[in-house]
């Protein structure tokens, strides 16, 4: 199958609206369901998009996997993107409606038989560098990365495209990518992320590739 040339899942009706993290360390547990809610909607267009919860994970994972994480200042904690979809394939994800996001950790709400929950049944890893690979995936759906945080990301204006710096790394960030495309010979990702901003960046970022 060729590659298309271009992709923007923004356009294909396929994504909800960015949620904001603020001071919860929890842009994993977003990342993930952002991307199973997009790929749901992609295999069943006639149905709704849902909302998946990733509050429900945050206020469950590191109970339903027996760990002890490092709390952050309001009791969410680091994860991964993987970590994040073993949850939902292990133990499904409550919906948005019956676990709003409230950007701290809460407590972890017990289930039943009647409980309804999200779940798959696998997710796949392409291996750091392999762009042919990112590329065949992201013409098909919307795919989680993680990038690292410098001065320069957290200070992108609108409309420029993220050229990729070393200056002052501050950690990473889990993020969404739903499309590609080239402007006058640069070749970029297209993400959507969840941090807090003052600009009009926070829903959208360019990136080289």
């Amino acid at each position: 199958m060729e590659i298309p040339l271009s992709m923007d899942w923004r356009e294909e009706g396929v994504l909800n609206g960015v949620r904001n993290q603020e001071a919860c360390n929890c842009c994993w547990c977003i990342t993930a369901c952002t991307c199973c809610e997009a790929m749901y909607k992609i295999a069943h267009r006639e149905q709704d998009l849902p909302w998946l919860s990733p509050q429900d994970i945050i206020n469950c994972y590191f109970i339903h996997f027996g760990i002890t994480p490092v709390f952050d200042k309001v009791r969410c904690y680091y994860g991964s993107i993987n970590r994040a979809f073993r949850y939902i394939m292990t133990r499904g994800v409550l919906y948005e409606k019956d676990c709003p996001f409230v950007k701290k950790r809460g407590e972890c709400i017990e289930r039943n038989e009647n409980t309804k929950t999200f779940k798959i049944k696998g997710y796949h890893t392409i291996a750091n560098g392999d762009e042919v690979m990112l590329l065949s995936h992201v013409s098909k759906h919307p795919v989680g990365c993680v990038i690292k945080i410098t001065d320069d990301f957290l200070n992108l204006e609108k409309g420029t495209i993220y050229m990729g710096s070393n200056r002052h790394i501050q950690g990473s960030h889990a993020m969404v990518i739903v499309g590609y495309g080239e402007d006058n010979g640069i070749n970029y990702w297209i993400m959507t992320e969840d941090m807090e901003r003052s600009r009009e960046t926070r829903a959208e970022m360019v990136q080289e590739r």
